[in-house]
């Protein structure tokens, strides 16, 4: 089976690892607290430009999207604008 969001949208499927293990700095406030860390696993058919692709691990705000079971997984399905940044090894 394919799942192919329509629009700008994006499939996230989402783990729950804490950004400061991929390198990302956060506010001592926030040490604790768990972001919302993702694999794209589809791309919308409205996305226009290449930056993000199938494959690439992403960061989304904590209450967006809408939760979608496919093909035996639970994905975040998010709107372009709700991603907030790719993550990429230095």
């Amino acid at each position: 089976m394919k799942v192919t969001p329509f629009g700008n949208r994006y499939l996230v499927e989402q783990d729950r690892a804490e950004a400061s293990k991929h390198g990302l700095a956060a506010p001592d406030d926030m040490e604790e607290q768990k972001r919302p860390i993702g694999t794209v696993g589809a791309v919308g058919s409205g996305v226009t430009d290449d930056f993000i692709k199938v494959g690439d691990r992403v960061m989304f705000s904590e209450l967006s999207g809408q939760p979608v079971t496919a093909v035996g997984k639970v994905f975040i399905l998010l709107e372009a604008s709700q991603v907030q940044l790719k993550i990429e090894d230095l």
